[in-house]
């Protein structure tokens, strides 16, 4: 929701302050959260209600009735509409209804090719409004008025989509034009200069989510058997690769010197100390000090927390998931999460398919972002990776409740 906003604004060369509460914003914001709402209602009425999708509906009646409780007993304290309450009905609860739409309706394998293309399209916007300006000598280190942790987590997650789309997904999941190769050789000038865009930003969990991206592609590529059956298939693969490593080259030998990229690179991996370990105190953009703060709020009410939506009221933004969790839900909610996460990963695991891939992928971002900085309570693309992962089952997608 909001990397397609801020990129297409770039892509338009629009920028000025508080460019996330402008009318523009708002109305976009509005529009997505209303028609994921219609389309959720039309496929109710024309394929009812999936298992899993009653499961997290019963878990979105648990958070309100929890919440309720809190304004009744702490009503000095805890308001009814708190604004990560009016966030979560508007960037979280439509992830959830997407999700369970696009399975109902069966429009997985269409959302993902039409991903693909909003991803280049953010690539570009990316690169026009801070990639080339940089590289020409004006430094623009944020995107559309966003700061510079939003221009370094975008960038991070195109390469990464375009990464796994370029060499992971099949081609029945994506659009012909993918096999052209003007297409693939544009694809892979966009991945180099959303990599300079994530370390123009300097941000460092983004710089940590570009890891996680060349990680995951790497256990890929070795553990995908077929790359290695035929001639032809490693190949390509090798070509691919080739293709990538003289863009790279030539982007280095051109560009590799300069102060912006240098600069960027110098603050994202500033948390790296001189002996190689981790320095926090150094580089943590004082979120070590945040942390502090948060488990001193812990320590005052670590059974059962402040509540799931009126934690933010009492305490402060922790900028890390389970220091979220354990303020909203105290130990207990931690320990449930743990388990409910372990068990939905080894469900996924067990119902792996062709679109596995796909929502790992684009899961890593948020997932990543939430542990340094967003709340996964209005991370849209959070709540639709894990509604897709509870949803979803290979071969029975609509298996629906009597």
């Amino acid at each position: 929701m909001q990397p397609l906003f801020f990129s297409v604004m770039g892509l338009l060369g629009l920028e000025h302050e508080s460019s996330d509460s402008s009318m523009a914003y708002v109305i976009y914001v509005m529009s997505i959260a209303g028609s994921s709402l219609i389309i959720y209602i039309f496929s109710t009425v024309k394929h009812g209600v999936l298992k899993g999708e009653a499961l997290l509906l019963g878990i979105i009646i648990i958070f309100l009735a929890v919440h309720k409780i809190w304004v009744l007993f702490d009503p000095l304290n805890t308001i009814l509409f708190p604004e990560i309450f009016i966030f979560f009905l508007l960037f979280g609860l439509p992830g959830f209804l997407s999700a369970a739409a696009t399975l109902k309706l069966g429009l997985l394998p269409d959302l993902i090719r039409v991903s693909e293309i909003l991803i280049v399209v953010m690539s570009v916007g990316i690169i026009s409004f801070s990639v080339l300006p940089s590289l020409a000598g004006i430094r623009v280190a944020s995107l559309a008025g966003a700061s510079y942790q939003t221009l370094s987590y975008y960038g991070a997650f195109a390469f990464g989509m375009l990464l796994i789309y370029n060499f992971h997904l099949p081609n029945q999941l994506r659009f012909r034009v993918s096999s052209q190769s003007w297409y693939r050789l544009a694809n892979y000038c966009l991945m180099i200069g959303c990599l300079t865009a994530c370390i123009l930003g300097g941000g460092r969990g983004a710089f940590l989510l570009l890891g996680a991206y060349f990680i995951m592609g790497v256990l890929l590529f070795f553990s995908d058997k077929t790359n290695f059956r035929t001639t032809r298939r490693l190949t390509s693969t090798v070509f691919k690769l080739m293709s990538i490593i003289v863009v790279a080259i030539i982007f280095v030998t051109t560009f590799g010197e300069n102060d912006f990229v240098q600069a960027g690179f110098d603050r994202a991996t500033q948390f790296i100390g001189d002996d190689g370990a981790i320095d926090l105190e150094r580089g943590s953009s004082g979120r070590d000090v945040v942390y502090s703060w948060a488990l001193e709020y812990i320590q005052q009410q670590p059974i059962i927390g402040y509540g799931p939506f009126g934690f933010r009221d009492k305490t402060l933004h922790p900028h890390n998931l389970f220091l979220e969790i354990w303020l909203q839900f105290g130990i207990i909610g931690v320990f449930i999460f743990l388990m409910v996460g372990a068990a939905l990963l080894l469900k996924t695991f067990k119902n792996r398919d062709q679109y596995t891939i796909w929502i790992f992928s684009l899961f890593l971002y948020p997932f990543v972002m939430t542990m340094f900085s967003g709340t996964y309570l209005h991370t849209a693309i959070f709540i639709f990776c894990i509604s897709f992962m509870v949803i979803h089952r290979k071969y029975r997608n609509h298996r629906l409740l009597a």
